[in-house]
């Protein structure tokens, strides 16, 4: 019986001890060293040693996808790879092992030096009573290194009993990374330009009667040494201008329109209302290229909108020049926006996109509803197009105020040209004035 007893004993002796041998080889079998904070792009090693003949080795990001896989043979290894240069900032988790056999180390990723966003500048726009305001897609934001730039915003949803009469009323907006609200101050006209809400100044003409060569004087869009570019392809040719009435003005002929016959009638049109003109010597020079200021004077002379108290913020539009009542007029109601560093380009060569989105937003001024709300670009390099002008190509492609230049193409990027300005403003003149 005692002999039982010391065997038992001595069994439950065994085992505890090999239990806690166990424990103790379990702890060591993987081993991972730390690892250091990183950046997006910086190199990461994951180094250790393992008892193990073979474990595997997996990165796991912050929204728990794996970035990184591989496997290591027993004993010490090191692996290194190479973070995306657009990883998201977060605690990314290594694991090492095999089954529920495993290791695990943590280390983040932080953005390099981030700014914080410290306010954001308010927005100023102006609309007409019934006609919903539009407010721009970014806002300027001011970091606290003393720098600035241009974020994305979401507005608020906009009641259309808030402009549906002369007044103002705020609208707030949502940037991603700060609590910080943006804030737009939308100044709302009634019709005929007198305002009910006690502003001061003069007000828009919300929808002119068409022009008159007596109410509009001439443009004339001074020449610069400006290249000429190559003119579009010969499948605009084909392009029709919608409706074929001639206007009741005087008869403008240019000497070299000969190479741009879908432009002859839009040019000859818009000359003989006083909207446009050449540089003196009979010719029109329809493939030099367009600058911001220029296409937005021809806008605001086909359309009426004519405020004479606007005032410009942009830092390179001088009051006195023969573009200022123009921009002035277009910054207030929202046509125009500017550049981050808060200049207009006044005399930058404008881009096909650009010019259409202008052109969009004085349709959306003159209510006339162009797109479906559904539309969608249907040129072969629509991936090309920036976000922000997608609605605008898509509206005035759906309606045929644009065409491509050839095999369906948009070439948002190019510069316009002057026979490119004229066709799109007359169009939309067209259009509004039937």
């Amino acid at each position: 019986m005692m002999k039982y007893k010391i065997i038992r004993a001595l069994l439950i002796t065994v085992l505890i001890l090999a239990l806690t041998i166990s424990n103790v080889f379990a702890g060591d079998i993987i081993k991972l060293n730390n690892i250091s904070d990183k950046i997006p792009g910086d190199s990461v090693t994951i180094s250790g040693n393992t008892t193990l003949p073979e474990i595997s080795i997996k990165v796991i990001s912050p929204n728990k996808t794996v970035l990184y896989i591989s496997t290591s043979m027993g004993g010490d290894f090191t692996h290194t790879f190479t973070l995306p240069k657009d990883a998201a900032p977060g605690i990314y988790e290594v694991v090492a092992g095999v089954g529920s056999t495993i290791a695990t180390a943590t280390f983040e990723v932080t953005t390099e030096n981030q700014p914080k966003i410290i306010s954001i500048d308010e927005v100023s726009v102006a609309t007409i009573a019934k006609t919903a305001p539009v407010l721009p897609t970014k806002v300027t934001v001011r970091y606290d290194n003393n720098t600035s730039g241009q974020a994305a915003v979401t507005w608020d949803s906009i009641n259309p009993s808030q402009y549906a009469q002369a007044g103002t009323f705020t609208v707030e907006g949502v940037v991603a990374g700060t609590s910080i609200k943006a804030k737009a101050v939308v100044t709302v006209t009634a019709a005929g330009g007198n305002s009910d809400g006690g502003n001061t100044g003069g007000g828009v003409i919300p929808s002119p009667p068409p022009i008159s060569e007596d109410e509009q004087p001439g443009i004339e869009i001074p020449e610069t040494d400006q290249p000429e570019t190559e003119a579009p392809g010969t499948e605009q040719a084909e392009i029709e201008i919608p409706g074929s009435d001639k206007p009741a003005d005087e008869v403008v002929n240019f000497s070299d329109l000969e190479s741009v016959p879908w432009a002859k009638e839009a040019i000859e049109a818009l000359a003989a209302k006083g909207v446009i003109r050449g540089p003196g010597d009979g010719t029109f020079r329809p493939d030099n290229k367009v600058t911001r200021a220029e296409i937005l004077k021809m806008l605001m002379m086909a359309f009426g909108f004519v405020d004479k108290n606007a005032v410009s913020t942009f830092s390179d539009v001088k009051e006195g020049m023969w573009y200022y009542e123009a921009v002035a007029t277009a910054e207030k109601l929202g046509i125009v926006k500017g550049k981050g560093d808060g200049s207009f380009g006044v005399n930058e060569y404008i881009t096909r996109q650009d010019m259409a989105v202008m052109v969009y937003r004085v349709s959306l001024i003159l209510d006339m509803n162009l797109g479906t709300g559904s539309s969608e670009v249907r040129f072969v390099d629509k991936n090309d197009i920036s976000g922000y002008a997608l609605e605008a190509v898509a509206a005035m492609q759906e309606k045929g105020i644009i065409n491509g230049i050839g095999d369906n193409r948009f070439a948002p990027k190019n510069n316009a040209t002057r026979a490119e300005a004229a066709v799109i403003i007359y169009r939309l003149y067209k259009l509004q004035t039937k």
